[in-house]
């Protein structure tokens, strides 16, 4: 209910006003009766719609709004079938409701304010007015004609009803259509069904008016609260508070007074608590305005409506709803409902969700669109055939996902149909079955795949029942025996299959099985086809509920190759052990090389079934072997395996190819070869050879008078256990080699009188070496070596700065150098020079330093008198700190030497073969030159023929000696880097059938000669290894650096090989694994890698990968040579240096010798000074003295050698040019090659030749490029 808590207004309502609301009332009820039909009414309070009336009143057009639930009177006025007008006294329209327009054909803006009479035909006019005079009490009513717009006239049942509305008159005009056929009857149902409703729906009605403030309640009302009725239904406006539910009361106040204040309208609910018993019920209310002539509200008419059981069925409708939603969605299913014909008009959201449709594209046939296009057709035509036999529908079709991919569903279909057995609608769901079917379809595969594993396998399925004695076999199982299609699957027939020895232990332990009611597994033979197979049979028994076995069911399969491969495993195993027990002797065993040999070759015999075994070794002669230990021979038979000749026997046939040798079934084998062991009996024979680093360091073989095959696995564990003793042996001959280098280190340190210590400072051990103690002017033993006792020998004025030196040193992880002076008991003074090296632990804390001092007291007081004869002096004081700076490196490397013993023998071996290089290079090839000099001097004044003779004999000494050099080191490897040597090198190896390109880096580094001389060497073994294996002519090396690595990668496109083939037992395959082993462990020494990619016929790709170790380069400039310039002379006149004016006027050629050898310096003077116009004006044995003298002398030409100390040719050369771009340069070397030519040009020398040129072809080319820098 709303009600009016207080009015501006507080008089009375009188009893006049009181009659006008009954009849009101009164008038309501009959209007509700004649203008409402009952089911639209009944519709509209269910379905609680929004409804508009528009009514025009005196200031104009005033729309209102009603909405709310079960409102009584909104849809009588505007949703009848009835055209519904208000007029007042004076016939004026001032409501119509939109009927009435449509019946008129206007708008209702042209309707208000007319008189109803217009609206009639002139014939029926007198008869509507008289009607209306005659409209009070219950109301008259009359058919009359309409005139609508158009100008048609219709027949209507025009009913007038005076309103109980004082002081004014209105009449409620119904305007019926007549030319509907049963108006009057519909009319009649329509009274009954409202009242029907009205009193069913216990709608209660109530007014107020607002200025008297008399409220007043119809008899519904009372009942809806509870209350007590009144006399006159008239009640305090606390009637209605007191009942409202304090928590709803204050928001019923505020809207209602809102209404009032607005002249609107508005609905609302809220909760009682009736006064009859106190229980709780929930109120619809609406309330509507109407306005006196100035606008204000007047009045308030409203009704209420008890809902508490709409309410409650609403809770429950909208649970059941939600029950039957969830319920929708979550079965596995899409519901759906279709009329008669078909055509879809419901469909659960499910399905919209499932194929991403909306609900009206699933309407009517659009579901059809969701089917898979080969699916759609066919779906149609069987739906289209059900409905028209009204048949159950069921199909299995494909439905499209939202996300384009399809589902396997099975949509069902019944009809519905109505008391008469009419089809009256279709209801049927669609359930997705996608995993069903894919799970059949994956059953059926994998029923297929279980078969073909099966055979696959080679086992095979079996069933027993137990009960009736029915046995089942799959096709495998068949075919797993070698049965034939025609065996009947029988216990029987099974065990006869059995090999005969397993036949009676299989059955026993079948019912072993059986009895004991759990698995059974069994291993046993078979003999199929005359073959010895073995099987394994899995089974598990079945029990009923009684715990009676009734079946046993299990798999069979063939474990032939797992039992050999078992045994194998077995052979593998021992073989194993006794490679492990090998190494292990090998690596720890400290018995004498024969005992421990012997064991090793006693227990590979042991294992092979190899009887007798004998050992040879080289012997000074190349050409015969050695019998060096044999087991097991016949001692008759020793003498003749005591020594062989190579072709002799077999084992000298292994030596000479290297390879081993296997001769299976020797008595029958054709293998020739006048052998020992054929004739003594002998039924196998296997030779090995024993090769380290390409050398044949023995061979062993083992002979069999049982034996006459060999498997692969005995071989190759007798091939490994052969490279390792080979390994060994040549790692024994290493360590003797080493010991000796020791010893003579050690003998070098006594004579070169150095002192070493070592400093474990941790601990504060220290140990001297003899010569440590005599250069503390001490015997060993006079004190106890220490820190403090060296420290109390050093000169007080010299030690606060060699303990700073030597803190500094340990802090910076730097190299310890000092010189200092030591006392001597004597009290003679010393002077020392101490280099020592850190070793660090984990945490970066010093932990030992090694070191030696020399005496170089001698050294100091030469020093002092260098510095009085000048730069002579000074160079042979640098010359000899050299030489103590190189004895001290040599002495503290030691450890790291014996450390990485592969690594330096490999450097010694480089070092080695420069320093032959250097000493042919530098006296032998030097004094062949000087003397071929001399030798054309002399052919030029004689002409002999034995100078011709000895000229041509001193040729081929040249070209050998330069063809050794190249041989025994690259040129100028050391000094212009590994660039250059590779390039020399391709340029080596073209004529031997190897092409290969040199690609470098921009700004390639500068290595250390160690590792330079590593990478060379590995770098030439894999080109090397390109030429003999790649068979294609062609490589590729590529110089690389990055993050402090290098990169050296040799590549070729040659046939390849497959890496794992490097472990095969072939004698090539051996050479070649240890020498990439080799390599490999060079660059492990280095703190490198090797990386290795082959494939047969994808060619290689070889990878040397170093850490970047780069040396310091001083490029020295003319301008700043500070060096001591010795041997100069500046031609026959010692003043040549003050009369350089004089000497570059003259007009003879001006030469200026450059080379380190005095000899080849004087050579060239005697052969030039011959010519009148060559005048040679000075010398220099260093590329820095020759770009001093340059500067000082002015000559025209420089003849320049390119192999020398400090600064070579080439950078002298670049020098000279730099500053006197007008000196010719002309080259000279021993080495004329053509990497060497093209680096002097690149430098800016015209030419360069060999140092045994002729003498007048030396004099020609001074005199060529003269003529050609000389401007005309």
């Amino acid at each position: 209910m709303a009600v009016g808590c207080h009015s501006e207004s507080e008089e009375p309502m009188g009893a006049k006003q009181n009659k006008l609301y009954e009849d009101l009332v009164t008038e309501t009820e009959e209007l509700r009766a004649q203008l409402a039909e009952a089911h639209e009414v009944l519709r509209a309070i269910r379905a609680g719609s929004v409804d508009t009336l528009t009514t025009e009143k005196w200031k104009g057009e005033h729309i209102s709004r009603f909405q709310g639930n079960d409102h009584p009177c909104r849809l009588p006025i505007e949703h009848l079938n009835e055209g519904a007008v208000t007029i007042d006294q004076d016939g004026l329209v001032t409501y119509a409701n939109w009927m009435f327009a449509d019946l008129v054909g206007l708008p209702l803006a042209q309707i208000f304010g007319r008189q109803l009479s217009s609206f009639v035909s002139e014939a029926d006019r007198p008869q509507c007015e008289d009607l209306i005079q005659k409209a009070n009490g219950d109301g008259s009513r009359r058919e009359l004609a309409l005139l609508s717009a158009g100008g048609e006239s219709i027949p209507v049942l025009l009913s007038v009803h005076q309103l109980p509305v004082e002081p004014d008159r209105f009449y409620c005009c119904i305007v019926s259509d007549l030319r509907r056929q049963g108006l009057h009857e519909q009319l009649r149902q329509s009274v009954e069904r409202l009242h029907l409703a009205t009193t069913a729906a216990a709608v209660g009605i109530w007014e107020w008016n607002v200025k008297t403030n008399r409220i007043r309640w119809d008899a519904q009302m009372f009942r809806i609260y509870g209350a007590a009725p009144t006399a006159d239904g008239c009640v305090p406006y606390e009637t209605w508070s007191h009942a409202v539910v304090p928590e709803d009361l204050s928001e019923q106040e505020r809207v209602l007074w809102q209404t009032v204040r607005r002249c609107g309208s508005s609905s609302r609910t809220f909760r009682i608590r009736r006064y009859r018993d106190g229980e709780e019920r929930h109120i619809e209310a609406v309330e509507i305005t109407r306005t006196d002539a100035h606008g204000q509200t007047e009045w308030v008419i409203g009704t209420n409506i008890d809902i508490t059981e709409r309410r409650r069925v609403q809770i429950k409708l909208t649970q059941s709803e939600e029950r039957f939603r969830t319920m929708a969605e979550a079965v596995p299913s899409f519901l759906f409902e279709t009329d008669a014909a078909g055509w879809n008009t419901w469909t659960s959201e499910s399905w919209c969700r499932f194929t991403g449709q909306t609900a009206e594209q699933v309407s009517g046939h659009g579901w059809a669109e969701a089917l898979h296009p080969e699916d759609r057709a066919s779906n149609l035509g069987q739906w289209l055939h059900c409905m028209e036999h009204g048949l159950p529908f069921e199909s299995q079709q494909r439905l499209r996902r939202t996300d384009g991919t399809y589902a396997w569903v099975i949509a069902r279909a019944l009809p519905v149909r109505d008391e008469h057995g009419t089809i009256c609608r279709w209801l049927g769901s669609v359930t997705d079955v996608d995993t069903i079917v894919r799970v059949q379809d994956s059953l059926r595969e994998s029923e297929s795949r279980l078969l073909r594993a099966q055979r696959s396998a080679r086992a095979g399925v079996w069933d027993i029942d137990l009960l009736t004695q029915k046995v089942q076999w799959s096709e495998p199982h068949h075919e797993l025996y070698g049965f034939t299609s025609d065996v009947t699957p029988s216990h029987e027939n099974w065990i006869a299959g059995v090999h005969p020895e397993d036949r009676a232990r299989v059955e026993a332990q079948f019912a072993l099985a059986v009895l004991a009611r759990g698995a059974q597994s069994i291993e046993f033979r078979i003999n199929r086809d005359g073959e010895i197979r073995w099987l394994h049979s899995e089974g598990h028994v079945t029990c009923d509920a009684e715990g009676r076995p009734i079946r046993v069911a299990g798999i069979t399969w063939d474990i032939t190759e797992r039992k050999q491969a078992e045994a194998a495993l077995q052979e593998r195993n021992r073989q194993l052990e006794l490679l492990a027990w090998t190494s292990q002797r090998l690596l720890l065993g400290r018995e004498p090389e024969r005992e421990l040999l012997e064991a090793i070759f006693e227990g590979i015999a042991r294992l092979t079934d190899m009887e007798m075994f004998y050992y040879h070794r080289p012997s000074e002669d190349p050409k015969r072997f050695q019998l060096h230990m044999s087991g097991s021979i016949i001692e008759n038979k020793q003498d003749r395996f005591a020594g062989m000749e190579l072709s002799d026997h077999f084992c000298d046939r292994v030596a000479e190819q290297r390879e081993r040798l296997i001769i299976e079934d020797l008595q029958h084998s054709s293998y020739s070869g006048n052998d020992g062991r054929k004739v003594a009996g002998a039924t196998s024979y296997a030779g090995f050879p024993l090769v380290a680093n390409g050398e044949l360091l023995g061979t062993i073989a083992f002979i069999s008078n049982r034996r006459t095959h060999l498997c692969e696995g005995d071989v190759q564990m007798i091939q490994s256990i052969c490279d390792q003793i080979a390994a060994w042996l040549e790692r024994m001959q290493l360590q003797r080699e080493l010991h000796e280098r020791e010893k003579r280190l050690t003998l070098a340190a006594d004579v070169g009188q150095l002192g070493s210590w070592d400093w474990d400072v941790v601990t504060g051990r220290v140990e001297w070496s003899s010569g440590h103690f005599e250069l503390l002017g001490l015997r060993p033993g006079d004190v106890q070596p220490s820190y403090e006792a060296w420290a109390s020998h050093v000169h007080p004025d010299d030690l606060p700065e060699v303990e700073q030196n030597l803190r500094e040193s340990m802090a910076s992880h730097a190299e310890y150098r000092a010189d200092f002076r030591v006392i001597w008991a004597d009290g003679s003074i010393h002077w020392m020079a101490g280099r020592g090296r850190f070793q660090y632990g984990v945490g970066g804390q010093c932990i030992r330093m090694v070191g030696v001092m020399v005496d170089i007291t001698h050294r100091k007081e030469a020093e002092t008198a260098l510095r009085e004869k000048g730069e002579r002096t000074r160079e042979f004081a640098a010359q000899l700190e050299r030489l103590v700076a190189e004895r001290t490196k040599e002495l503290l490397q030691s450890q790291d030497r014996l450390r990485a013993l592969a690594t330096e023998l490999n450097l010694a071996e480089q070092r080695e073969r420069k320093r032959l290089a250097t000493e042919l290079h530098d006296y032998l090839a030097q004094i062949l030159a000087v003397g071929k000099m001399s030798l054309d001097r002399i052919k030029q004044q004689i002409g002999a023929p034995l100078v011709e003779e000895l000229d041509g004999t001193l040729d081929e000494a040249l070209r050998y000696t330069r063809t050794l050099v190249a041989q025994l080191s690259p040129p100028f490897f050391h000094e212009l880097g590994l660039p250059y040597a590779f390039r020399w090198l391709a340029e080596q190896m073209e004529p031997r059938g190897l092409r290969f390109t040199v690609e470098v880096q921009d700004g390639f580094p500068s290595l250390l000669e160690d590792h330079a001389t590593l990478l060379f060497q590995a770098a030439r073994e894999l080109l090397l290894n390109a030429l003999k294996h790649a068979e294609t002519g062609q490589a590729r090396l590529a110089m690389t650096a990055a993050e402090e690595t290098i990169r050296i990668e040799v590549s070729d496109k040659g046939r390849g090989f497959d890496v794992a083939a490097l472990d095969s037992p072939s004698a090539g395959a051996t050479r070649m694994r240890f020498g990439l082993f080799s390599i490999r462990e060079r660059m492990i020494a280095m703190g490198g890698r090797f990386e290795l990619f082959s494939r047969p016929g994808e060619g290689t790709r070889a990878t040397l990968v170093a850490p970047l170790n780069t040396s310091t380069v001083t490029k020295l400039e003319p301008s700043g040579v500070n060096h001591h310039v010795s041997d100069i002379r500046a031609s026959s006149n010692p003043s040549v240096f003050s009369a350089q004016n004089s000497a570059r006027s003259s007009t003879k050629i001006r030469v200026l010798l450059v080379d380190d050898h005095a000899m080849v310096r004087q050579g060239l003077r005697s052969i030039l000074e011959a010519y009148a116009d060559v005048e040679v004006v000075g010398e220099a044995a260093a590329g820095d003295e020759a770009v001093a003298l340059v500067d000082q002398l002015r000559p025209s030409v420089v003849v320049m050698d390119i192999n020398m100390p400090r600064m070579n040719g080439i950078q002298a050369t670049a020098a000279i040019r730099a500053r006197h771009s007008a000196v010719v340069v002309i080259g000279l070397s021993v080495q004329a090659d053509a990497l060497s030519r093209l680096e002097m040009l690149r430098a800016g020398a015209t030419t360069l030749v060999t140092k045994e040129v002729a003498v007048e072809e030396l004099y020609r080319t001074i005199q060529d490029v003269l003529r050609e820098h000389t401007p005309q």
